[in-house]
């Protein structure tokens, strides 16, 4: 058990087993990403199973995050930095714990993760969407839009090399 499940015993639920390697589960793993969720599983753990207690699906935390994603974009471009920090905040801590919950309870399917990825794609456009309204007019918004184009790029380059079956190519993985 991580530092963070001592200090905060909750009682796993039958038939879930949360550990180091099911948050670590997946195909899509790469060195960071697994570092990543290494580093912040043992505080993430107790969040999922609280989750997990009360019912909340994996899915019903994808749909906030966009509704986050898309107030982050809106406070961006009424020029509110601090507020659409705050948002993004809120966004991606949605986005982390709908794609954790559901490999903990062992929920996660290609479908999942698809819905997930395609999910994602909203936010950022709107975030990127609102920070070109804010710097609209000035030389700073071909620099936003760039951003945006390589933001898409990225998502269909590893779309491309998945259907190619350049898995490893896809996930970071060497």
């Amino acid at each position: 058990l991580g530092k963070c499940q001592r200090a905060h015993p909750l009682p796993v639920p039958r038939g879930v087993r949360y550990d180091a390697s099911t948050l670590q589960a997946g195909t899509r793993d790469n060195v960071l990403s697994r570092n990543y969720k290494s580093a912040f599983g043992e505080y993430i753990q107790p969040v999922n199973l609280l989750l997990h207690r009360l019912g909340v699906s994996p899915d019903s935390l994808t749909f906030p995050g966009i509704v986050f994603g898309g107030l982050a974009g809106l406070a961006f471009a009424r020029g509110r930095p601090v507020l659409a920090g705050v948002l993004l905040i809120l966004a991606g801590v949605s986005d982390m714990l709908d794609g954790s919950l559901a490999r903990a309870n062992g929920a996660a399917s290609p479908f999942g993760s698809y819905i997930d990825s395609v999910a994602d794609r909203f936010p950022e456009a709107l975030v990127f969407t609102g920070i070109a309204w804010h710097v609209r007019g000035k030389p700073e918004l071909l620099a936003v839009l760039a951003a945006l184009a390589g933001s898409f790029l990225v998502s269909y380059a590893k779309a491309r090399a998945e259907a190619l079956g350049a898995g490893a190519l896809a996930s970071g993985g060497v």
